[in-house]
């Protein structure tokens, strides 16, 4: 009788500055909606999503949502740690979150294994769809960022759930790259 194949997990966590909408990404990652009612995170929120890969492997994902307040980032930072997987999250409605790329950055490198995947996402683009004059953050300047740290970069929006899923599969595609942990 064979035995069931183990099935494979991986962490990924969701990092960036306070109100850039990780934790909308979180719940459209697990749930595949917004929340209701929504409260600023604090510390960190955990759930596990069950993800079926192309040739029909299963695989987990813990997902990792994290608070983007200044207070508690040595509680976030510790949860970069055996991250197979980082979202590094900016509002590209408002630049300063975007300036905190490089220090984000820094610290995901200095936290995490040498094979991290790190995606850099700029989100609410449903906000400068129909008022360019939002958009604080050109696309150029974000591809710039991420071609010169060399990085996966998306813009997406949340809000209205554009790329959200390209977002996932993108990232356990490049996990699976990376790592070596998804059978083929």
């Amino acid at each position: 009788m064979d035995m069931p194949e183990e099935i494979k997990q991986f962490k990924i966590t969701l990092v960036g500055n306070t109100q850039v909408g990780k934790t909308n990404l979180f719940s459209r990652f697990v749930q595949g909606k917004l929340p209701k009612v929504i409260y600023p995170t604090i510390g960190v929120e955990y759930a596990l999503k069950q993800y079926q890969l192309s040739h029909n492997q299963q695989i987990n994902l813990q997902l990792w949502d994290t608070a983007g307040q200044e207070r508690y980032r040595q509680i976030i930072l510790q949860h970069l740690k055996k991250a197979k997987g980082v979202y590094l999250v900016y509002d590209i409605t408002k630049k300063a979150t975007f300036d905190q790329l490089e220090e984000w950055l820094d610290n995901i490198r200095q936290l995490t294994d040498p094979d991290v995947a790190i995606m850099i996402v700029g989100n609410k683009l449903d906000k400068v769809v129909d008022n360019y004059e939002l958009r604080e953050v050109q696309l150029e300047q974000a591809k710039n960022f991420a071609d010169l740290h060399n990085l996966t970069f998306m813009e997406i929006s949340v809000y209205s759930d554009e790329d959200v899923e390209k977002c996932l599969t993108k990232m356990v595609e490049e996990i699976c790259n990376t790592s070596q942990i998804c059978q083929k």
